[in-house]
């Protein structure tokens, strides 16, 4: 993604690693799009050269801040900068949605249309200008989006056979969980605006829909339409979002979501990351297998991994951090790697007493280990105490989307050195680069997720 910098540099649009906005103001449409183009064909190229690393991922769009749910710039920056701290301590590579593709040239846009296009382009910028370091360093890499195809035949293609066959009424599903659990008002300014709501997993925040007034649902509501041209506010009955298909949409983003996500997973054999419950809700409702999903409820609750954030330093301390202490960073690769391996291979039930046994024996003391290394190289870094810290930390948790349990694959790490703790395994980890291609995290997505630090 070295190129990718390059380009934008070269063409000035970023200097001292920021956008320059008089410089994307000035620009001609043509321009932005030449430049566009000739980046999605630069990551077209890379993405041809890529060789696959067993701990690499693919972003769903949204924490890749794409802006997919919420074109909101603070919003796409938050997302970003959660997601930049886990590719530089906990990934060999993560793939985003290259959210600077797809725009074409049209002629005869008015002034505000032009500068909408400009005002756009620039807050793509902001974005890449938050993950730099990672670009430069292979740390994070764009891929461009999947081409759209429909939702059945992705979730045969991706989540088997079964799952395909179960799409419909688990999208129904879904739908009805966002009508039960939304609330919606509408008011007229340019366009007739929804403003959405509703508890986590399904809202993290207010989310405004827009459509024209010609709307033909709103056509449904004449006292509605009337209310909203007298310049009211009016709330919105469950019937009436059912009408206005606003529960519809939301279930769609998330579903957009998630196979976005997954559809580059299973072009480059990653996993998939996301920060979304709601995201591993819908997966886990496509499951087939009962057993699978109680698996999955078991390992989210007693396999999760709470690990440093380092939201205090910059990017560029935090990729010295895991320079620094790349044996810790190893070893608690490997003991996910294990749990994992354990996770999967283990037939019969697999129960909440094994899970936490898991946890006490293979997780927790790396994670001990990983935090006080962690805390000591942060101290050094840091030039003088902050008084005041968010005390954050990031939650690492992880579960099966394919269905599939593959009995030998413990077999497959303990040969190859996975199921090995401390120094040996580090000594032997030049010699087992090449056999770590045997095991496989594409049918795993891993939730990534930040919260604040328990007291102690």
């Amino acid at each position: 993604m070295q190129n990718v910098v390059n380009i934008l540099r070269k063409k000035d649009l970023i200097v001292k690693n920021k956008p320059d906005p008089d410089k994307v103001l000035s620009m001609g449409l043509r321009q932005i799009e030449e430049i566009i183009h000739q980046i999605e064909t630069d990551v077209e190229s890379s993405i041809s050269e890529y060789q696959r690393k067993i701990f690499s991922f693919a972003s769903s769009p949204e924490l890749g801040g794409s802006g997919f749910l919420c074109r909101y710039h603070d919003c796409r920056l938050n997302k970003i900068k959660q997601l930049a701290r886990f590719a530089a301590l906990y990934s060999d590579v993560v793939f985003i949605p290259n959210f600077l593709s797809g725009f074409e040239y049209e002629p005869n846009l008015t002034s505000d249309q032009e500068f909408f296009v400009r005002e756009s382009f620039y807050e793509d910028l902001l974005v890449i200008s938050e993950i730099l370091p990672l670009l430069e360093s292979g740390r994070i890499r764009l891929v461009n989006p999947i081409l759209d195809v429909c939702f059945t035949c992705q979730a045969k293609e991706f989540l088997g056979p079964q799952a395909g066959i179960l799409f419909d009424s688990k999208y129904k599903a879904l739908q009805k969980k966002y009508l039960n659990n939304m609330t919606s008002c509408c008011y007229l300014q340019e366009d007739i605006c929804f403003e959405c709501n509703g508890p986590q997993p399904y809202f993290d925040h207010e989310i405004i829909v827009t459509y024209p007034k010609t709307h033909p649902e709103i056509s449904l509501r004449p006292n509605i339409l009337k209310k909203i041209e007298e310049g009211k506010t009016v709330p919105l009955t469950k019937k009436a979002i059912e009408e206005q298909g606003l529960h519809a949409h939301f279930a769609h983003n998330t579903v957009s979501s998630s196979f976005d996500g997954i559809a580059t997973s299973s072009l480059l054999g990653t996993a998939f990351l996301t920060d979304s419950d709601i995201d591993i809700e819908f997966l886990n409702m496509m499951q087939p297998s009962y057993k699978i999903i109680e698996r999955n409820s078991i390992a989210l609750e007693h396999l999760s991994s709470i690990v440093p954030f380092l939201e205090d330093l910059d990017i560029e301390d935090v990729l010295k951090v895991r320079d620094r202490e790349e044996e810790a960073f190893i070893r608690f690769r490997n003991s996910l790697n294990s749990a994992i391996g354990n996770f999967q291979s283990e037939s019969g039930n697999f129960t909440k007493k094994r899970a936490e046994e898991l946890y006490s024996d293979i997780l927790m003391p790396e994670l001990a280990y990983l935090d006080q290394k962690v805390r000591l190289a942060k101290k050094d870094l840091l030039s003088k105490p902050i008084k005041s810290l968010l005390g954050v930390v990031g939650v690492i948790s992880f579960g099966l989307f394919s269905g599939l349990i593959k009995e030998d694959l413990a077999s497959i790490a303990k040969a190859i050195g996975f199921l090995k703790f401390g120094s040996d395994f580090v000594k032997d980890l030049i010699s087992v680069k090449e056999s770590e291609k045997s095991i496989t995290l594409d049918d795993y997505y891993f939730l990534w997720k930040i919260r604040k630090r328990n007291k102690k």
